[in-house]
Protein backbone atom coordinates (compact mmCIF):
# COMPACT_ATOMS: atom_id res chain seq x y z
CA UNK A 1 0.00 0.00 0.00
CA UNK A 2 2.41 2.55 0.95
CA UNK A 3 -0.12 4.95 1.21
CA UNK A 4 1.83 6.93 4.75
CA UNK A 5 4.81 7.32 2.78
CA UNK A 6 3.78 8.83 0.01
CA UNK A 7 1.58 11.33 2.02
CA UNK A 8 5.15 11.99 4.22
CA UNK A 9 6.66 12.69 0.44
CA UNK A 10 3.89 15.12 -0.29
CA UNK A 11 1.30 13.68 -2.00
CA UNK A 12 -2.14 14.70 -1.25
CA UNK A 13 -5.01 12.39 -0.89
CA UNK A 14 -7.98 13.22 -3.33
CA UNK A 15 -11.34 12.50 -2.61
CA UNK A 16 -11.36 9.24 -5.35
CA UNK A 17 -8.44 7.64 -3.72
CA UNK A 18 -9.94 7.63 -0.05
CA UNK A 19 -13.54 6.37 -1.79
CA UNK A 20 -11.56 3.87 -3.25
CA UNK A 21 -9.69 2.75 0.29
CA UNK A 22 -13.01 2.97 1.73
CA UNK A 23 -14.91 0.61 -0.95
CA UNK A 24 -11.65 -1.81 -1.63
CA UNK A 25 -12.98 -5.33 -0.06
CA UNK A 26 -9.41 -6.83 -0.67
CA UNK A 27 -7.68 -3.96 1.71
CA UNK A 28 -6.31 -5.95 5.59
CA UNK A 29 -7.41 -3.89 7.85
CA UNK A 30 -4.48 -4.40 10.28
CA UNK A 31 -2.39 -3.16 7.05
CA UNK A 32 -4.41 -0.34 7.05
CA UNK A 33 -4.52 0.52 10.52
CA UNK A 34 -0.32 0.56 10.12
CA UNK A 35 -0.61 2.65 7.24
CA UNK A 36 -2.45 5.28 10.08
CA UNK A 37 -0.18 4.27 12.76
CA UNK A 38 2.83 5.53 10.40
CA UNK A 39 1.48 8.94 9.81
CA UNK A 40 -0.06 9.48 13.63
CA UNK A 41 3.59 8.94 14.88
CA UNK A 42 5.21 11.03 12.68
CA UNK A 43 2.74 14.01 13.44
CA UNK A 44 2.14 13.62 17.06
CA UNK A 45 5.14 11.25 18.57
CA UNK A 46 3.65 8.38 20.94
CA UNK A 47 2.21 11.07 22.71
CA UNK A 48 -1.71 10.58 23.75
CA UNK A 49 -4.03 13.85 24.77
CA UNK A 50 -6.28 12.41 27.55
CA UNK A 51 -9.64 14.19 28.47
CA UNK A 52 -11.72 13.24 31.62
CA UNK A 53 -15.77 13.78 31.79
CA UNK A 54 -17.26 14.72 34.74
CA UNK A 55 -21.07 14.29 34.18
CA UNK A 56 -22.88 17.34 36.36
CA UNK A 57 -26.07 16.37 35.59
CA UNK A 58 -27.53 12.85 34.63
CA UNK A 59 -30.45 11.23 33.16
CA UNK A 60 -33.11 13.83 32.90
CA UNK A 61 -33.35 14.01 29.34
CA UNK A 62 -36.36 14.77 27.03
CA UNK A 63 -34.58 13.66 23.97
CA UNK A 64 -33.56 10.40 22.22
CA UNK A 65 -30.15 10.70 20.63
CA UNK A 66 -28.96 7.45 19.61
CA UNK A 67 -25.25 8.68 19.89
CA UNK A 68 -25.84 9.59 23.22
CA UNK A 69 -25.16 7.74 26.70
CA UNK A 70 -27.85 9.57 28.57
CA UNK A 71 -30.47 9.23 25.67
CA UNK A 72 -34.19 8.76 27.36
CA UNK A 73 -34.26 5.10 26.28
CA UNK A 74 -31.25 4.07 28.12
CA UNK A 75 -31.59 2.92 31.68
CA UNK A 76 -29.73 4.73 33.59
CA UNK A 77 -28.09 4.06 37.36
CA UNK A 78 -28.28 7.04 38.12
CA UNK A 79 -30.40 10.55 37.72
CA UNK A 80 -29.28 13.52 39.15
CA UNK A 81 -29.79 17.18 39.22
CA UNK A 82 -26.57 19.52 38.42
CA UNK A 83 -24.39 18.36 41.23
CA UNK A 84 -22.67 21.18 43.69
CA UNK A 85 -19.56 23.29 42.52
CA UNK A 86 -17.10 21.74 45.07
CA UNK A 87 -17.74 18.17 43.45
CA UNK A 88 -17.08 20.20 39.90
CA UNK A 89 -14.23 21.28 41.56
CA UNK A 90 -13.03 18.02 43.12
CA UNK A 91 -13.31 16.36 40.09
CA UNK A 92 -10.93 18.86 38.15
CA UNK A 93 -8.65 18.52 40.62
CA UNK A 94 -8.23 15.15 39.92
CA UNK A 95 -7.98 15.81 35.90
CA UNK A 96 -5.07 18.56 37.20
CA UNK A 97 -3.41 15.38 39.58
CA UNK A 98 -3.30 12.79 37.20
CA UNK A 99 -2.09 15.24 34.30
CA UNK A 100 -5.59 15.39 31.86
CA UNK A 101 -5.00 17.55 29.15
CA UNK A 102 -8.87 18.79 29.29
CA UNK A 103 -11.72 18.51 31.40
CA UNK A 104 -15.02 17.72 30.05
CA UNK A 105 -18.07 19.29 32.00
CA UNK A 106 -21.37 17.60 30.43
CA UNK A 107 -25.22 18.00 31.76
CA UNK A 108 -27.70 16.39 30.05
CA UNK A 109 -30.91 17.53 28.88
CA UNK A 110 -32.56 20.61 26.95
CA UNK A 111 -32.04 24.81 27.37
CA UNK A 112 -29.84 25.17 30.27
CA UNK A 113 -30.76 27.52 32.85
CA UNK A 114 -29.53 30.86 33.14
CA UNK A 115 -29.09 29.53 37.25
CA UNK A 116 -27.34 26.17 35.52
CA UNK A 117 -24.91 28.21 32.82
CA UNK A 118 -23.94 30.82 36.13
CA UNK A 119 -23.57 27.67 38.58
CA UNK A 120 -21.24 26.26 35.69
CA UNK A 121 -19.57 29.31 34.46
CA UNK A 122 -18.70 30.56 38.46
CA UNK A 123 -17.54 27.03 38.65
CA UNK A 124 -14.97 27.35 35.90
CA UNK A 125 -14.21 30.68 36.87
CA UNK A 126 -12.87 28.78 40.09
CA UNK A 127 -11.28 25.74 38.86
CA UNK A 128 -8.93 28.00 36.32
CA UNK A 129 -7.88 30.39 39.47
CA UNK A 130 -6.63 26.73 40.68
CA UNK A 131 -5.28 25.02 37.84
CA UNK A 132 -4.89 27.54 35.11
CA UNK A 133 -3.19 25.25 32.43
CA UNK A 134 -5.99 22.70 32.93
CA UNK A 135 -8.33 23.24 29.55
CA UNK A 136 -12.09 23.58 30.37
CA UNK A 137 -14.94 22.25 28.09
CA UNK A 138 -18.43 22.55 28.40
CA UNK A 139 -21.51 20.72 26.77
CA UNK A 140 -24.37 22.19 28.65
CA UNK A 141 -27.08 20.33 27.09
CA UNK A 142 -29.42 21.52 24.29
CA UNK A 143 -30.13 25.27 23.77
CA UNK A 144 -32.03 27.38 20.90
CA UNK A 145 -29.76 30.01 21.72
Amino acid sequence: MNLAKRILQGEQLTKETVLKIYEDTNIDTLDLLNEAYILRKHYFGKKVKLNMILNAKSGICPENCGYCGQSRDIKQKQRYALIPEEQIIDGAKVAHDNHIGTYCIVMSGRGPSDKEVDHISNTVRTIKSQHPQLKICACLGLTND
